[in-house]
């Protein structure tokens, strides 16, 4: 098996999701073997690495979702130097300071820490929203913003009843910012795994979820425009339970448990 990788002096990995294809080169620059590593069987892909020269230097792709590799390739039971190892660390260090460094740039303004706490609008999706909006003063109101938006459905429906054909239901539009189409619909499938009264709102229009689950998501990002436009237009703070209206006194018809919280009375009659 050594003499497979006797001339062997370097080798590339083009990384994918389910596998990666090894190229190894020589002196020259020719190359000399070609494998292909399974990622799902760990155990042979530890075997593989096993057979490899010791201190053999790797160049790997950095692709999304590669760092995992990383460690069995300079970690392996091969055996690659401890220099190799602290190289690594240091450089994931790095990208760390890094990532950090850019998520304080991006939160810069009140505007985009307002609309990253609005469930299912994080950071990515709020500079997303804000750059394409521009001002909101442009909208005169939120159904200004939805019908720009494309999460506000249209019907093609006359509103006469015809027995001969199915109703032709309702469906979102195509002429207005499809970046902020999706950036709602985004927004809306990750409001609705928070639970609270997004996941509700959508369990009302699909039956739990069972059916009609794109018209669930459709309803939740045209109440995400209502808010998005709320916060931004009067500069306030998202609150996870709409306040109650003005003159308007919050009570529980209901207890807990589903029963009435006062006694039902049969009305009197002459």
């Amino acid at each position: 098996m050594k003499n497979l990788y006797s001339s062997v002096t370097c080798g590339g990995m083009d990384v994918h999701y389910k596998f990666s294809n090894v190229t190894f080169r020589d002196k020259a620059g020719n190359i000399v073997r070609r494998q292909r590593l399974a990622h799902p069987q760990r155990n042979e892909l530890k075997e593989h690495l096993s057979r490899w020269p010791k201190g053999l230097p790797i160049v790997m792709e950095a692709s999304f979702g590669w760092g995992w590799l990383t460690i069995p390739v300079a970690r392996g039971p091969f055996g690659s130097h401890r220099g190799q190892v602290k190289l690594l660390d240091h450089l994931r260090g790095q990208l760390a300071d890094v990532e950090q460094t850019l998520h304080k740039q991006l939160e810069t303004t009140p505007l985009i820490r307002r609309l990253k706490k609005i469930d299912g609008i994080g950071l990515v999706l709020s500079h997303v929203m804000a750059s394409e909006i521009g001002m909101i003063e442009r909208f005169s109101s939120h159904k200004a913003l939805a019908s720009y938006s494309l999460p506000a459905p249209r019907s093609n429906d006359t509103g006469e009843e015809d027995s001969q054909r199915c109703p032709l239901g309702r469906h979102l539009g195509t002429r207005g910012n499809r970046t902020l189409k999706w950036a709602f619909i985004e927004a809306a499938h990750g409001a609705v795994r928070s639970g609270s009264r997004w996941r509700a709102m959508f369990d009302r229009v699909t039956c739990g979820g069972k059916k009609d689950r794109n018209r669930g998501y459709i309803k939740v990002a045209r109440q995400l425009v209502k808010v998005v436009y709320v916060v931004w237009s009067k500069g306030v703070d998202y609150q996870k339970e709409p306040p109650v209206r003005p003159g308007c006194k919050k009570r529980k018809s209901r207890s807990p448990k589903g029963q009435l919280c006062y006694p039902m009375v049969h009305a009197q009659t002459a």
